[in-house]
C-alpha cells in the first residue's frame, strides 16, 4: 500500500531548490508548530503542504490514513497568515540547498508471514547552509503536520510520526525511515 506524493507534487518540491527562503506560515500554525496546513514562502514561489485524511484499503479493511498534498498559494492566503502572526522566519534570507522527502516504510508480519507493506511520504526537509526545517506528519492517521528545525540533519532525530499499528504475540511491525532528495 502506498501513500506517496504524485510526480507533479515532487516537481513542485524540486522548484524550491535554489529559492531564497522567507518563512513558514499557516492559518493555524501557532505553538507548538502543528497545523493541518503549512505554507513555505520563498522569493517568487510559495506552496502549501496540506494534511488530509484518506481512506485506504488496509488488508481488506478500510482505514483512515493521513496524506500530504501540495498546492500553490494565493497572495491573500499568505497575507492572512502573516496578519494573524503565524509566520516563522528561522533561516529567512538563506537559499534552500536541497529538499528531501521523509519516507517511512512499515512492514507487518502475522505469525512470521508478511501481512502489511506500507510506504508513506511522511513529510519534507528543507536544507540550508546553517541547518534545516522539517515538516512531517504528526500521526499516520490524523491530518496534522509538525514543523521542527535543527542545525545538523540526522534522520533519526526528526520528529517521529505516531501510529496505531499495535503489536501483540502474533503481530509485529518493522519501521524504517529514510530521506530521498527530490533532485
Amino acid at each position: 500500500m502506498k501513500n506517496t506524493f504524485r510526480d507533479d507534487e515532487l516537481k513542485f518540491l524540486a522548484n524550491l531548490v535554489g529559492k531564497t527562503f522567507k518563512y513558514v506560515a499557516g492559518p493555524d500554525l501557532w505553538h507548538p508548530l502543528t497545523a493541518p496546513s503549512v505554507y513555505i514562502v520563498t522569493e517568487g514561489f510559495s506552496i502549501s503542504l496540506d494534511a488530509t485524511s484518506e481512506e485506504l484499503d488496509f488488508n481488506g479493511d478500510w482505514e483512515d490514513f493521513s496524506a500530504i498534498h501540495l498546492r500553490t498559494l494565493s497572495i491573500q492566503e499568505i497575507d492572512d497568515a502573516v496578519n494573524l502572526g503565524f509566520a516563522y522566519k528561522k533561516f529567512s534570507g538563506e537559499d534552500i540547498l536541497s529538499v528531501k522527502v521523509v519516507t517511512d516504510q512499515i512492514t507487518g508480519e502475522l505469525d512470521r508471514v508478511k501481512n502489511l507493506d506500507y510506504l508513506s511520504h511522511s513529510g519534507i526537509v528543507l536544507e540550508f547552509s546553517r541547518g534545516y526545517i522539517a515538516i512531517v506528519k504528526h500521526d499516520h492517521h490524523q491530518p496534522i503536520l509538525k514543523v521542527s528545525y535543527g542545525q545538523e540533519l540526522k534522520v533519526d532525530e526528526l520528529p517521529h510520526t505516531s501510529h496505531r499499528f499495535d503489536e501483540d504475540l502474533n503481530q509485529s511491525f518493522t519501521f524504517k525511515r529514510k530521506l530521498i532528495s527530490v533532485i
